[in-house]
């Protein structure tokens, strides 16, 4: 399971700063959609679009396992994924959940199906953003939740540590990590547009979204190279922890995590 965690293929690799960043942003997920279950007195209908090795949709599918009439869907492009997440529902015994091969980007679901849509970890992998944030709002119903998790292009900590790299002050020993599959800082992992805190709320703006929360990650993505600066990432984490507890520090953050809400249709 610590490929979940690291973003790594190689599972014989574990970094303890990469577990930081991934447990807060799927805690912080997974605390999001317990707000937006306790809202419903019903059962209610979730989709994950890009779920990947479905990590996600089991997490929250455990929080809200107390109605077995909910219905919770996670679709993905890799046919390899769905049939290893397929294959953990059954060895699991969760009959709410289903998972479907599919593109984000030409989803055929009808209009209001959803009451959340999750989307962790993929607008960045995306050409077209405003195109699948429309898609999504489309298939959402009316007050519905959308819960998107995206690397943060603006996060200041990392803005501070290229500044020391400039000075000569701080070397960074990029190469040997990129040996062992983890990229310096947020590069690689096919991230192809990732937008900065200022540009995701102007392309959620511009759908009509009501932002309701931003929740700041973790201050860094983390990997074996911050490992052998435990003194660096220890201060790093006392940090944001301070940081989680004061205003106008959002853009301190490798990973934005946000709330938004399709408003309710009025009629006259």
């Amino acid at each position: 399971m610590s490929e979940i965690f690291l973003g790594v293929k190689d599972p014989n690799i574990f970094s303890y700063s990469r577990f930081y960043h991934f447990w807060k942003k799927r805690t912080l997920l997974s605390k999001l959609f317990a707000q937006e279950a306790k809202r419903s007195k019903e059962s209610i209908k979730v989709l994950d679009v890009g779920c990947g090795n479905g990590v996600d949709l089991f997490c929250i599918n455990s929080i809200y396992n107390d109605f077995q009439k909910s219905i919770f869907v996670g679709l993905d492009l890799s046919e390899e994924n769905i049939r290893s997440c397929n294959n953990a529902k059954d060895e699991k015994n969760i009959p709410n959940i289903n998972f479907l091969v599919g593109d984000i980007e030409s989803m055929s679901f009808k209009e209001g199906t959803f009451d959340v849509v999750i989307c962790s970890e993929v607008l960045e992998h995306l050409p077209n953003q405003t195109h699948v944030v429309m898609k999504i709002r489309r298939i959402l119903k009316d007050g519905g939740a959308l819960i998107i998790t995206t690397p943060n292009k603006s996060n200041s900590f990392l803005k501070i540590a290229r500044f020391f790299r400039f000075l000569g002050l701080w070397k960074h020993k990029s190469e040997g990590k990129m040996k062992q599959g983890i990229p310096p800082f947020s590069e690689g992992f096919g991230h192809i547009s990732t937008r900065s805190l200022s540009e995701l709320i102007d392309i959620f703006s511009k759908a009509k979204f009501k932002i309701e929360s931003i929740k700041r990650g973790a201050p860094i993505a983390g990997s074996v190279y911050y490992d052998s600066l435990s003194f660096l990432f220890a201060t790093l984490v006392i940090i944001d922890i301070l940081f989680d507890c004061l205003p106008f520090t959002n853009n301190f953050t490798e990973t934005v995590i946000m709330k938004l809400r399709k408003p309710c249709t009025t009629t006259i």
